[in-house]
């Protein structure tokens, strides 16, 4: 499947807003002594940024591993983000 420009975009910030959203949950959940759940919120934050990044590129990874393999290709070969932005503690 080719998605178009605009198609693109469109995917891109629905995913973004997406990440806002669990944002919101993770600021709520930390606010409120839930650590555990809002760092499962803030990863998600992560993980549906860069999917909005990726599929502006054309680029659309369905795993976790995935997402991670196409950031450091697409983004940390061409110098937009630093290595350590994307590796693993």
């Amino acid at each position: 499947m080719t998605l178009s420009r605009e198609e693109k975009k469109i995917l891109s910030e629905y995913r973004m807003e997406k990440a806002h959203k669990a944002l919101e949950d993770g600021k709520f959940n930390l606010k409120h002594g839930k650590f555990s759940v809002a760092v499962n919120r803030f990863y998600y934050v992560a993980l549906n940024a860069a999917r909005a990044l990726l599929i502006l590129k054309g680029v659309d990874p369905t795993t976790h591993s995935g997402i991670k393999t196409m950031l450091s290709i697409h983004f940390v070969r061409e110098g937009l983000f630093e290595k350590d932005t994307v590796e693993d503690s």
